[in-house]
């Protein structure tokens, strides 16, 4: 697989929480990538048919369509990021077994999501 680089990677970022998503995306597009927001689980679905991003960070706990949902209706190519801020043990698992290739804790910090970024989309 060639190397994306962060200009012509696309990261979808689903979070329910607005401060969060936008703070997500503000760091992507500051680092070269573009970012693409969803709301909620089910605005996630239909970007990703018509987005078909690179790479996918996913908020695990969401009202409606959850993300454990999301990540396994995922393409098992497009890699995808779980974070929660409180999540346990037994949920980070399951983020694992519905397909996530990593788990990240929130409050997010910047240079550990840049960087997880850039080896996943190498």
């Amino acid at each position: 697989m060639a190397t994306l680089t962060p200009a012509a990677s696309t990261v979808l970022v689903v979070d329910d929480d607005e401060g969060v998503r936008e703070l997500i995306a503000f760091l992507l597009n500051r680092a070269g990538y573009r970012a693409v927001t969803a709301a909620d689980g089910l605005e996630a679905i239909d970007l990703l048919a018509t987005t078909r991003p690179d790479l996918v960070v996913l908020d695990m706990v969401m009202p409606g369509l959850d993300g454990l949902s999301v990540c396994a209706r995922i393409h098992s190519d497009t890699p995808v990021v779980m974070m929660s801020g409180r999540a346990s043990k037994a949920e980070i698992a399951s983020a694992f077994e519905s397909g996530a290739v990593e788990y990240l804790d929130k409050p997010v910090h910047p240079g550990e999501l840049v960087s997880l970024l850039r080896m996943l989309l190498k």
